[in-house]
């Protein structure tokens, strides 16, 4: 799912969702809602997908 996708599938601006992957901005509640509705997740599983992406990130930095 591209970006603009999701940012119109969970109701969000896409600059929004650009800022939170930057580490820009900080999802609310809400948005992390919307986003895991959009992408048809529960919000464990999108916090379970979230750390194993970010313990690849840390083993390849």
């Amino acid at each position: 799912m591209t970006k603009s996708a999701l940012a119109e599938f969970a109701w969000l601006e896409r600059r929004y969702l650009l800022e939170i992957e930057q580490g820009d901005k900080r999802p609310t509640v809400n948005a992390v809602y919307s986003i895991c509705e959009a992408l048809k997740i529960s919000p464990p599983e999108f916090f379970r997908k979230v750390e194993e992406e970010m313990g690849r990130l840390t083993k390849n930095a």
